[in-house]
């Protein structure tokens, strides 16, 4: 059974009648080898869904369940793990190492220090070499893939990330998208995003909110056809995927629509009768 969250509202008390209504009657499932997509401008709830999602929140209304079990059960123990934006928030331990490691060693796993190098060097981040230090002295970039590997080394059958990718560079952005492309084969995998053009391509779901609602639903390719809903919410594709889209209202007849440069130009070019 998967992590199920249906008719779920969230309002924020701030000491007026009303409060302030973040999430509105959203519904979302995600299984294990699922990558969901959570899309959505600044203030448009996502954020809050992700907490729904781990159980931090209790919902105003709807409900989450976890396997067919409430969040915070004891069988649920261990089975969600959730990365903040902001990854010094999650921080503690003298070393990288034993902040990694803290995870599966609270769950009673047998080797958590190899979990958490195990885990470490998924992110390219080398264990004999970043294990040792302080989480407190890493780049923002390092301590965010630190938290990360956090996360992995724990195992959970759900894992959730708040922009992942934020302030990476390209060998830390494509260290993350390989580790949660390994991630999927054992975990039901939920990043939540302002700009998911890293993710678009794995994606089995999409979704976009705008005002806490949900503005579209379905999958990348569903999103390609009509995109429509999704501009609506304020989100722009990125540029090659609308070079693509424009290039088959045209009538080139591609394939596919891919958010890598590369294959997008190989694709093209094919669809014109021609090669790199």
């Amino acid at each position: 059974m998967p992590l199920l969250a249906e008719g779920l509202s969230y309002t924020y008390e701030t000491g007026r009648a009303s409060g302030v209504v973040a999430v509105r009657d959203v519904s979302v499932g995600v299984d294990v080898g699922d990558l969901v997509v959570i899309a959505g401008t600044t203030g448009s709830g996502k954020s809050t869904l992700l907490r729904l999602l781990a159980g931090l929140l209790v919902p105003t209304a709807g409900s989450v369940t976890v396997d067919g079990v409430a969040p915070g059960a004891r069988e649920t123990r261990g089975a969600v793990s959730i990365v903040f934006q902001n990854p010094e928030t999650q921080f503690f331990a003298e070393t990288l190492r034993a902040d990694v490691a803290f995870g599966p060693r609270n769950l009673g796993r047998p080797e958590p220090e190899a979990d958490a190098d195990r885990a470490l060097a998924a992110v390219n981040l080398d264990p004999s070499v970043y294990g040792p230090r302080s989480p407190f002295g890493l780049s923002g970039g390092e301590a965010r893939r630190g938290a990360i590997a956090g996360a992995l080394a724990m195992g959970a059958r759900y894992l959730l990330l708040d922009e992942p990718t934020a302030g990476l560079d390209a060998d830390g952005r494509r260290a993350v998208r390989a580790a949660l492309r390994a991630e999927r084969a054992r975990s039901g995998v939920v990043v939540v995003t302002h700009d998911p053009a890293e993710f678009l391509d794995g994606a089995s779901q999409v979704i976009a909110l705008a005002e806490g609602e949900v503005a579209f639903s379905g999958t990348a390719d569903a999103l390609y056809d009509d995109p429509s809903a999704y501009e609506g919410a304020g989100l722009a594709l990125p540029v090659v995927v609308r070079v693509q889209l424009l290039a088959r209202r045209r009538g080139l007849p591609l394939a596919r629509v891919t958010v890598d440069p590369g294959l997008a130009a190989r694709s093209l070019l094919a669809a014109r009768g021609e090669s790199l």
